[in-house]
């Protein structure tokens, strides 16, 4: 059996470029990724003061509109309805409601005594129905018809509408 030489210490001299040229690879790898960090940081930055200012003027609108309510606000001005009043006002809306007819929303004016109420209908003959007994109500009067609209999307294709009348003094 021959012996088995083993040679720990390279005694050859290799070339130094294939190494020298992954390293500058590197660098320059590096260089543009600490680049591509600060200008990140710098949008994330800018991002992040934006919401601040933003969430600092929103508090600041909010803490205004607790310390003096909006005159044209409507969800305020029906506190001010004597209860008896409001009471008979939505007896009077929710009365001629049946299942063909959904409320949505509902607007008092109390200087102009004009109630907005927005909702869906079942289809064209269920709104004129509404319409009908809301005018034959003892509550509101001269009701009108603002806008409607088929909701499309919707499989049954209901109608949308928003009406105004005018609710009359408890007699």
């Amino acid at each position: 059996m021959d012996a088995l030489w083993l040679d720990y210490r390279r005694n050859r001299q290799g070339s130094l470029l294939p190494g020298l040229a992954i390293l500058a690879i590197a660098l320059v790898c590096a260089g543009w990724l600490l680049n591509e960090f600060r200008t990140l940081q710098e949008t994330v930055d800018t991002a992040e003061h934006r919401v601040a200012v933003l969430k600092r003027a929103a508090d600041r609108r909010a803490a205004q509109a607790r310390a003096e309510p909006a005159q044209g606000n409507p969800i305020v001005k029906p506190a001010r309805l004597p209860q008896k009043e409001w009471a008979r006002l939505l007896d009077g809306i929710e009365a001629p409601i049946d299942e063909t007819v959904t409320l949505l929303s509902l607007e008092p004016n109390e200087r102009e005594r004009e109630v907005a109420l927005t909702g869906e209908a079942k289809d064209f003959a269920a709104l004129a129905a509404f319409v009908k007994r809301l005018e034959e109500g003892a509550v509101l009067k001269n009701v009108r018809l603002l806008s409607h609209d088929i909701v499309r999307e919707h499989p049954q294709k209901p109608v949308r509408f928003a009406l105004v009348a005018v609710w009359s003094r408890p007699s």
